[in-house]
């Protein structure tokens, strides 16, 4: 029931005021000044839940020793239970919102924690892949470097031996022209 007005259905529960309240009592109390700022939580998915060991038993009480729901029955049995806080009393609710907000926080962390390994295993994959690659590429410019000294030196070879060739020639030309200058000049002179 309402924490205000003890007759209608709760509808909110307050953070703030930590209690129950129906739609109007609320309205009624939050609508100015600071309550204004107060947050809510709407009520209608929250389940009465019943312990598992006593079953007519509502679960009334957080246990912190064991971080569970406890019914009345379990807290009177005592001796496992005997940090428990009674969900109805002011503060109680909001630890267990503390404790709620604590997972939430873990569970996110949890994901960008898994998130980040993902991106660093894919950060080293591919600067594994890289390094890879420049080993390959490093690899074919001393090969095509190789080549073309090997290339260079082939052509200079080729190159001298033309020359020695042309000059051979040009001396072969030369001795033939220089006998056939000195039969000219025979002949030449036997007609002075």
């Amino acid at each position: 029931e309402c924490g205000r007005c003890q007759s209608d259905p709760p509808v909110y529960f307050c953070l703030k005021c930590e209690e129950n309240f129906c739609d109007k009592c609320y309205n009624d109390l939050h609508s100015k000044g600071r309550l204004a700022l107060h947050q809510k939580t709407h009520m209608s998915g929250w389940k009465k839940c019943f312990c598992s060991e006593h079953q007519e038993e509502l679960l009334e009480f957080f246990c912190k020793d064991h971080s569970g729901l406890v019914c009345c029955e379990c807290v009177a049995e005592g001796g496992t239970h005997e940090k428990c806080v009674h969900l109805g009393k002011k503060g109680s609710r909001e630890y267990l919102f503390g404790l709620a907000q604590q997972q939430s926080d873990l569970l996110k962390n949890y994901i960008d924690a898994i998130e980040n390994l993902t991106q660093q295993e894919s950060s080293v994959f591919f600067l594994k892949i890289y390094d890879e690659i420049k080993i390959q590429i490093d690899k074919t410019i001393s090969q095509m470097l190789e080549l073309v000294k090997k290339t260079q030196v082939e052509l200079t070879r080729q190159l001298e031996r033309t020359r020695e060739e042309s000059i051979a020639e040009l001396e072969k030309v030369r001795g033939t022209c220089s006998e056939l200058l000195a039969i000219a000049q025979k002949h030449s002179s036997g007609f002075d």
